[in-house]
């Protein structure tokens, strides 16, 4: 039976635009079910259209996707493989992998012509960018040019650590992970650091947790301001003092505006204490002078023994110590009455400071004079304050009072003495000229 060979032939045709419309493998039998085209080689690989640039750039209208191996494009020039995007060429060389891996070349994105080893020209989103193997600023160095303010910008790792900073400026950031610190720099000078345990040094390298070495202030007077600029007149500028330690003393020390709570403040500045604590101030190391929870001022003492001012030491002055004495401010009036045997009956003595024993009291060397606590006490008890030790002192001033009223009577008698006297020698005188007369019978 003979076939005819159109109707055959015509079954082969469709028979192959059948599978040419479907889908076609090169090497398998069995082509994926999502390519169009399927190819399968284990020592062969596909060759796209080789060309230079100058050829790649001849074509005209290319296609979105249109994929050619353009053999003198790339960082260095040695080819690589492109796709047109629709308005520019996109070469596909040696991207790292998301798995890991190297990348080696140079790498430009958003742009072709680029001589580092990555150049970006646009905005850049990422969590984290990791560059190596790449020196001046540090070893390894990447720079970012600002064409609208003409700075360059660097970030590097090297021997003296991680820096961040500018070319042209001099105004870097440096990372030590060796010597453990942070340091700060403008015009290439170091301005500020930070070391290992969180000390800051301005103008030094930190001893202390603040340290500030004021050589480079300039022409001013002032090492350092604090300032509130604000216009308010009901805020504080104030800096506050802690300890870490439960019921240590808290100072502080600032100002305030007129409108302020605190009245204390209002257009003062004021040094104080927070808690019941007392406002030290030392000089050479030493304390010399302190003001206690309750306002009670001692000086050369770490007491006030309850007095508002209390000199642990030799006072003196030119102007005479003047205490409140108007009438007006006193009520329940007496003169004092007996004082002149009360004085008549106290000890004025010499002595001497026990300076040995009572090293901390500062007495005078030498003889003093003055009189006895314990023997005032018992005549005039006002005049006797104890102190919360048990020790006692002597109101010495006011003395004069009862002095005053003694002196008063020793007038009197002396009046009275006087007038008596008067009186006996006008009796004298009349006795007298008696006995002249009976002499002269």
């Amino acid at each position: 039976m003979k076939i005819s060979k159109k109707p055959f032939l015509g079954i082969v045709l469709i028979a192959l635009s059948f599978n040419i419309t479907a889908q076609e493998g090169i090497g398998t039998s069995t082509p994926h079910t999502s390519a169009a085209l399927d190819v399968e080689s284990t020592s062969k690989g596909i060759l796209f259209p080789r060309m230079t640039k100058s050829e790649r750039d001849a074509i005209s209208s290319p296609a979105d996707g249109l994929t050619i191996y353009c053999k003198n494009c790339g960082a260095e020039g040695n080819g690589e493989l492109q796709t047109y995007n629709g308005s520019s060429w996109i070469g596909h060389n040696d991207f790292v992998p998301a798995s890991g891996g190297t990348f080696n070349g140079n790498v430009g994105i958003g742009m072709e012509n680029n001589s580092a080893d990555l150049t970006v020209h646009g905005k850049v989103n990422t969590k984290t960018l990791t560059i190596s193997g790449l020196s001046d600023i540090p070893s390894n160095t990447t720079t970012i040019n600002n064409v609208s303010n003409g700075y360059t910008y660097f970030l590097g790792n090297g021997s003296e650590g991680t820096i961040i900073g500018t070319y042209t400026g001099g105004s870097r950031v440096r990372f030590s992970e060796k010597e453990k610190f942070l340091w700060f720099e403008t015009n290439g000078v170091e301005r500020m650091r930070i070391d290992s345990l969180g000390r800051v040094g301005i103008g030094t390298t930190p001893l202390f947790a603040l340290h500030i070495d004021a050589k480079d202030k300039g022409s001013s007077s002032y090492t350092a301001k604090f300032e509130n600029s604000k216009t308010d007149d009901n805020i504080y500028n104030i800096l506050l003092f802690t300890q870490g330690a439960s019921g240590t003393a808290e100072g502080y020390l600032g100002t305030g505006g007129s409108n302020v709570l605190n009245a204390a403040f209002k257009k003062s500045f004021v040094v104080g204490t927070k808690n019941n604590t007392p406002l030290v101030l030392n000089t050479h190391d030493s304390e010399r002078m302190r003001i206690d929870a309750l306002g009670n001022v001692g000086i050369g003492t770490t007491e006030t023994f309850s007095k508002k001012f209390y000199v642990n030491g030799l006072a003196g002055g030119t102007n005479l110590w003047s205490s409140n004495s108007d009438q007006r401010w006193k009520k329940e009036i007496k003169t004092l009455d007996n004082s002149l045997d009360k004085i008549s009956a106290l000890r004025g003595v010499s002595y001497q400071w026990k300076r040995d024993e009572f090293p901390d009291k500062n007495f005078s060397e030498g003889t003093q004079i003055g009189v006895i606590a314990q023997e005032i006490e018992s005549l005039f008890p006002e005049l006797v304050s104890e102190d919360n030790e048990g020790y006692k002192s002597v109101s010495y001033s006011n003395l004069v009072a009862p002095l005053i009223e003694a002196v008063k009577e020793l007038k009197q008698q002396n009046e009275e003495f006087r007038l008596q006297n008067e009186s006996q020698q006008v009796l004298i005188e009349t006795l007298q000229k008696e006995i002249e007369e009976i002499k002269k019978q």
